[in-house]
């Protein structure tokens, strides 16, 4: 059986996604920004989906190991810990709007990151993904294995279920404890992409589905605040936007294909790194007069014409660090 080729369309989609996350948190006009939020996230944990390979028998250290503890556990506690130590700094120039006022301080928020939270300084209010993350793959793991392979429509069936609970729960505000409703219904999104997985190279040639999907995508926009409220509304909006990125990603070809692939395999440096480098630049450009340097990270930047610079900022800044340090690790490599 045909699939996607994890190194081609996979990870261009990957690239894409994470453009929109960047973008999101730019400053881009409301009609767009409620676009990329009915789908960017569902479309991070759908591509993860695709690749989660079930275990012989649930026992404990085989499933521990599978977990993804470097890849997301100790990125997070290193990431949030240097943070952290910067934050008085951060604080200072304006960029974080959250104090560390003494040693007891420090260490009350070290132990949270060491939990896995988020709740620390507010330049860390977008690690909640790496967490969500975490738990939907163990969550979906289990699935998978407890379910097996043949049982896909147990598996299609489950992954509806996470996704109605979780989402009910999120909307109702009922979100702790450790943020369990977003890990449910992402968890949907993310047995959802193992299921689809083998059907994709049939349904990414198929027009009809596409335009169904843009028309549907089209109309969502129209009613935004109705699809964040609506639970079917919100999981038809986010599978319509996972199909036509992965259409339009299987079809890029040359030199962009090859940039939005090279995005797609760096997608944590630039997650980690982005909102603290479009913090600089909105400063960078407030010292002009072009703007002015709103403190503290709400979020997203406030709308306003230069989301596109602040966007290509939080992409290829990260990418350059990434070049640099790898062309200067060669560099030690060969003088030794």
């Amino acid at each position: 059986m045909k699939t996607l080729h994890r190194d081609n369309t996979i990870d261009i989609t990957r690239g894409i996604a994470i453009i929109l996350v960047v973008i999101g948190h730019s400053g881009i006009s409301p009609y767009f920004w409620n676009i990329i939020y009915f789908f960017h996230m569902p479309l991070f944990f759908f591509i993860s989906g695709c690749f989660i390979k079930p275990l012989n028998r649930i026992t404990p250290l085989p499933f521990i190991k599978k977990l993804r503890w470097k890849e997301l556990y100790m990125n997070f506690v290193i990431y949030s810990t240097l943070f952290l130590a910067i934050s008085p700094i951060l604080y200072q120039w304006g960029f974080s709007n959250t104090p560390v006022e003494s040693i007891k301080d420090f260490f009350e928020r070290l132990i949270i990151i060491l939990r896995f939270r988020t709740s620390t300084i507010d330049l860390l209010n977008t690690f909640w993904f790496l967490p969500v993350l975490f738990f939907a793959h163990g969550l979906s793991l289990c699935t998978i294995t407890l379910l097996k392979e043949k049982n896909k429509i147990f598996i299609i069936i489950v992954s509806i279920l996470f996704y109605t609970i979780g989402r009910i729960c999120f909307v109702n505000g009922y979100k702790e404890p450790y943020d369990f409703s977003r890990i449910l219904y992402f968890t949907g999104f993310y047995l959802l992409g193992h299921f689809s997985y083998p059907l994709l190279h049939k349904l990414k040639n198929n027009i009809y589905v596409l335009i169904i999907a843009i028309t549907g995508l089209i109309y969502f926009s129209l009613i935004p605040s109705l699809v964040f409220e609506k639970i079917i509304l919100y999981y038809f909006a986010a599978i319509s936007g996972v199909f036509i990125t992965i259409y339009i990603s299987a079809r890029l070809k040359g030199k962009i294909a090859i940039l939005l692939g090279y995005i797609g395999k760096h997608t944590l440096s630039i997650f980690i790194f982005h909102t603290i480098i479009m913090q600089a630049t909105e400063w960078g450009l407030s010292l002009t007069g072009l703007t002015i340097f709103c403190k503290g990270w709400a979020g997203a930047n406030p709308v306003g014409p230069y989301w596109w610079l602040y966007s290509i900022m939080g992409v290829f800044i990260p990418l350059g660090y990434l070049s640099l340090q790898k062309y200067f690790k060669n560099k030690l490599l060969q003088t030794k």
